[in-house]
């Protein structure tokens, strides 16, 4: 916890932090603890030290943290829900519930969109509370709490499980449904609607009764709004016929719904680095919008907002960084082609947006950054998946031709 805190604080003693945490996380440390307690602690210190390392942008090393918390976590018996009544004491019997889920959330984010989740959750697995809420509910009656009269409000990490798992089914869908992309799309809208339909009143919103912000919540409605333009980008792209004006429209209410939260917000800082990926693509689809209708000063406003949000997290986490300057310099080379007069292209041949957003370029950092001054995004550890690196389906005209497969971060 203190190596996390001197991310937020630029604490000279972070690399001293973080090599005394991951010293006292080495295995020869790990099968000396108890099967319970010590067990559970070192379980979440791989969770934190994976979500600071992929807020880093050191993939590699998260992907490796979380394969240890996930080892380890079979090494000690975490799916035993008999352990949790054995500790006596509410608050260690919520940590290890909420640390059993969050392997499963933290995995959802940090591997990479082709990979199989190693982690898969029990049905029979008990769901987390909040408040003073005794009664242990599992998976498998939340899954058919739809159908009863009497609606049952869960806690807000609940609805972020239920959200991811959503993610995780549509991402399925994608891949079984290749040759139907009109019916995958409204299947997949389907799940994302029933997921938002069925959320209670005090979940619809982002803060709690006392005004408070709801820091899950938030995180699950920019998943939401993520997961849409995801749906209505990636699978649109094979689709034919005239629909092209709706779909735009709902990737614009999704990028206007994510950014009304993100002005709600009394602390960005506080905003988890798992939606560092969101935002990224959040903010594409409004530089996206803004290159179709030049005229729509709106998106182009909305981008503003995100890169100031991603400036905020740059300060703690250099994905952040990372993608506003990736963010800033598309922008710069894309509505150049706005401003800039025209050039002979024999003598100074120019990158259209539209060649920036093909699959031939794949966004080259090098090809984008190079006529712009002072644009060195510098190095990137684990570079083999940046969200903007990859190719983008809406090309200046508004045309869908190719795919932009947005990656499965949650």
């Amino acid at each position: 916890m203190c190596y996390v805190g001197s991310l937020y604080h630029q604490s000279s003693q972070r690399r001293d932090l973080e090599q005394l945490a991951l010293r006292h996380s080495q295995p020869a440390q790990v099968l000396q603890c108890d099967v319970s307690l010590r067990g559970l602690y070192q379980v979440s210190a791989f969770l934190l030290l994976a979500i600071a390392s992929h807020g880093q942008a050191e993939l590699g090393k998260a992907s490796d943290l979380l394969e240890k918390a996930i080892s380890l976590s079979i090494d000690i018996g975490m799916r035993r829900v008999d352990w949790i009544d054995s500790f006596h004491d509410r608050e260690l019997g919520e940590l290890w519930k909420r640390t059993y889920w969050y392997l499963y959330i933290v995995e959802s984010a940090v591997k990479d969109a082709d990979d199989e989740l190693r982690f898969e959750p029990m049905p029979t697995f008990p769901l987390p509370c909040e408040g003073d809420a005794s009664q242990q509910m599992t998976l498998a009656q939340f899954d058919t709490a739809d159908f009863e009269d009497d609606s049952r409000v869960f806690s807000s990490l609940t609805y972020l499980i239920a959200l991811v798992r959503t993610g995780c089914s549509i991402k399925r869908l994608c891949e079984r449904s290749k040759d139907h992309p009109d019916r995958t799309v409204v299947w997949a809208d389907a799940l994302l609607m029933s997921w938002k339909l069925h959320l209670p009143s005090d979940k619809q919103q982002v803060f709690t009764e006392d005004g408070e912000i709801d820091d899950i919540m938030f995180q699950s409605h920019i998943l939401f709004h993520s997961l849409c333009i995801h749906v209505h980008t990636s699978l649109t792209g094979k689709m034919g016929g005239g629909n092209e004006s709706l779909r735009r429209r709902r990737k614009l209410e999704a990028a206007e719904g994510a950014v009304s939260l993100l002005t709600l917000h009394p602390c960005l800082l506080q905003i988890s680095p798992l939606d560092i990926t969101h935002l990224s693509g959040i903010a594409m689809s409004n530089l996206c919008a803004s290159l179709i209708a030049e005229s729509n000063f709106r998106t182009r406003d909305n981008l503003r907002l995100i890169l100031g949000v991603l400036k905020q997290l740059g300060e703690a986490w250099k994905a952040a960084k990372q993608e506003a300057q990736t963010l800033k310099a598309m922008a710069r080379l894309s509505y150049s082609e706005f401003t800039s007069p025209a050039q002979d292209t024999h003598n100074n041949p120019q990158i259209s947006p539209t060649d920036a957003f093909s699959r031939d370029t794949g966004c080259l950092l090098s090809d984008m950054t190079s006529p712009v001054q002072d644009s060195e995004l510098g190095s990137t550890p684990d570079t083999g998946r940046s969200s903007l690196t990859m190719p983008f389906s809406e090309i200046i005209t508004g045309s869908s031709a190719d795919e932009y497969v947005l990656p499965w971060d949650f």
